[in-house]
């Protein structure tokens, strides 16, 4: 019938009824069920296997105010019709508190899967158990057969070196070098790996993180290429000034002299010969 035969302080605390109030009354007659028919379903379960499964649903309080509660029943005796134990917890808190880690995990997930740069989910010892489609990409690899490897045993070096060691006391690690990948591309890529540490500080994990950085190692390579440019035409009109201010001056006193020796001194073919040389060099620079 659903009368109420006992029932705890908890009792009391979560329905807003006291002993007194609820004992002798049936749980329908106090409102309690918010939904009847779920009452209905729970015991029938409880009459066909003794006991129900754990069930969520809302109770309604002696005031009115509804909440989510857990709510468990078991037979006692073998009678069908006999006594039903029932437990009820408030799990109100609870379920605003998962609901708030599901979108937290939801949201992670988005910046997780949509992130420019590649990203890896590590376990102690930095062995993949997620990748995202930036690191599949940026390795040429899929994720299937990235997972369980050792994240920095997918970046191999494409020369001489390669990625840094653990340092001393488990803190990140980061480098940066030119990757070669399966196909035989070559890819410049900055990574960085970082403890994941749970509530309490003890890791948990670590993030591993790949940046595809061959555009910028292009762009600063076309720079330094036009930097060095620079600076050999900045040279070369150095010397050039240099030079020509002297020569300047080798012209004119040869010019003077040129005009001082006869045209049929047995020397005057050394002064043109200088005067050529001077000139020649003045197109030089």
């Amino acid at each position: 019938t659903g009368t109420i035969l006992d029932c705890n302080a908890g009792f009391e605390i979560l329905s807003g009824w006291t002993r007194e109030e609820a004992v002798g009354r049936r749980s329908l007659d106090l409102g309690v069920w918010v939904d009847p028919e779920a009452r209905g379903a729970l015991i029938a379960e409880v009459q066909a296997r003794r006991e129900a499964s754990p069930v969520r649903l809302h109770l309604r309080r002696k005031d009115g105010v509804q909440g989510r509660c857990e709510v468990r029943s078991v037979l006692i005796g073998s009678d069908p019709a006999g006594r039903v134990l029932t437990v009820v917890r408030d799990v109100t808190d609870l379920e605003r508190a998962e609901a708030s880690m599901r979108a937290s995990e939801a949201r992670f997930r988005a910046i997780f899967d949509q992130a420019a740069i590649g990203m890896a989910l590590l376990d102690g010892e930095r062995r993949i158990r997620l990748a995202n489609s930036s690191l599949t990409a940026f390795l040429h690899r899929k994720e299937g057969e990235l997972l369980g490897l050792e994240f920095l045993s997918c970046l191999v070096p494409a020369e001489e070196g390669c990625p840094p060691a653990d340092p001393q006391g488990g803190g990140p690690i980061a480098g940066e070098g030119l990757l070669l990948r399966p196909d035989g591309s070559r890819v410049w890529g900055r990574w960085r790996i970082s403890p994941i540490r749970a509530a309490e500080g003890a890791p948990s994990g670590h993030l591993g993180l790949v940046e595809d950085i061959t555009e910028t190692r292009q762009r600063e390579a076309v720079s330094l290429e036009s930097e060095a440019i620079l600076a050999k035409g900045q040279m070369a009109a150095y010397v050039a000034h240099e030079i020509n201010g002297p020569l300047a001056g080798i012209s004119s006193a040869l010019q003077l002299i040129q005009a001082a020796v006869p045209e049929d001194h047995p020397r005057r073919n050394y002064l043109d010969l200088a005067r050529q040389e001077v000139q020649r060099i003045a197109g030089i620079v």
